[in-house]
């Protein structure tokens, strides 16, 4: 986008944003919600491009951590507790699995001594 561009689209998203402000209560909002005329500006810029008849051209966008390589927009702290999950899941299937079989080989040497 070029620098005039630029400037007309500020100006009409920050006249926008000026006339919706007063009706949309956010001093209420916890802060995750208080972020509402970011979520309607990134909205607008759309409505904007499209209005002006601009030219879009869509893009993906991967994220890599670069510690583990792998594509995901998730921080690390979240990647270590699906990790503790994870782990905590398979070590409570494995004792499952060894507790069956431990019941089940009792049962079968009980029924073989009969």
């Amino acid at each position: 986008m070029n620098w005039d561009d630029f400037e007309e689209y500020c100006g009409w998203l920050f006249s926008v944003l000026a006339d919706v402000e007063p009706l949309v209560p956010y001093q209420h909002y916890n802060t995750y919600q208080k972020r509402v005329f970011g979520f309607m500006s990134e909205r607008l810029l759309g409505v904007w491009l499209r209005k002006n008849r601009k030219k879009l051209k869509h893009c993906n966008v991967y994220y890599y951590d670069k510690y583990d390589g792998r594509s995901d927009s998730v921080s690390r702290p979240v990647l270590f507790i699906r990790w503790v999950f994870r782990l905590s899941a398979y070590l409570k299937n494995q004792l499952t699995a060894k507790l069956l079989m431990t019941n089940l080989t009792a049962k079968i040497l009980k029924l073989l001594k009969h």
